[in-house]
This record gives structure tokens, sequence and C-alpha cells, in this order.
């Protein structure tokens, strides 16, 4: 059987940006209905990653109103992160201690690997 945490642990050194993780909980508006929001206060906070880039932002050029944002960011983390389906994402792009890009926005389906996992983080709006 391989021991892949050799491999985990050289993986890791790649990851010198960070992100937290905000995940949604179900709470009860003022009406009685089951609503749910985001906490105030991240489930997780500065967790190891690497921000990488799946294709850049395209804009088609035929909307003059607005200029609307589709980027797709692939977010590395180690396997062991509790890493789920619709969490709300904050990474941010490190040059050593600078953050130099930050990217929001819910987190697909992680792929977990034994060496990590690594999810796309959906960023829409506008620009």
């Amino acid at each position: 059987m391989v021991n892949f945490s050799i491999f985990s642990k050289i993986a890791q050194t790649q990851m010198t940006d960070k992100m937290s993780i905000n995940r949604y909980v179900s709470s009860k508006a003022a009406d009685g209905t089951t609503i749910n929001v985001l906490p105030e206060q991240p489930l997780y906070s500065d967790i190891k990653c690497r921000v990488s880039f799946s294709g850049a932002d395209t804009s088609d050029g035929t909307d003059t109103d607005s200029n609307p944002l589709h980027q797709r960011v692939k977010i590395f983390c180690p396997p062991e992160v509790d890493l789920q389906k619709g969490d709300f994402i904050v990474a941010q792009k490190m040059n050593g201690e600078v953050v130099i890009g930050t990217y929001e926005g819910q987190s697909g389906m992680p792929m977990v690997y034994a060496t990590h996992q690594e999810a796309i983080l959906i960023m829409t709006g506008d620009a």
C-alpha cells in the first residue's frame, strides 16, 4: 500500500494562499418562517490553500448597462478541511504577507484525493 502522506506534505508546501469558509445555517425569521443565513463569523478561517484559475473572466460585450462577472476560481486545500458544496468561500491570493487578490463565492462539490482536495469557486455578479 502506498503512503500518500509525504505527497500530501509536498502539495501543502504550494498552498501559500488563505481562505475562510462560512456555511449557511437555518434561522427563524421575524414572521416565523425558516430562512438560511450566513453567520457573521466564518466557520473556519486562515486555512492554507492555493488559488488557481480555470479560465479568464469572459465578457460577451453585448451588455452596455452592466459589467457582468463570470469567473471560475479553483481552490486547492488539504484533504482534511471540512469543505462542502454550497459553502461561501473568501479566498485571498497572497504574495508573502500581502493580499494581491480576494475572491468570494459559493463552492461547488469538492473533489477529495489522498493528497489534497479541490473545488470550483463560482463568482457571479457585476464587476
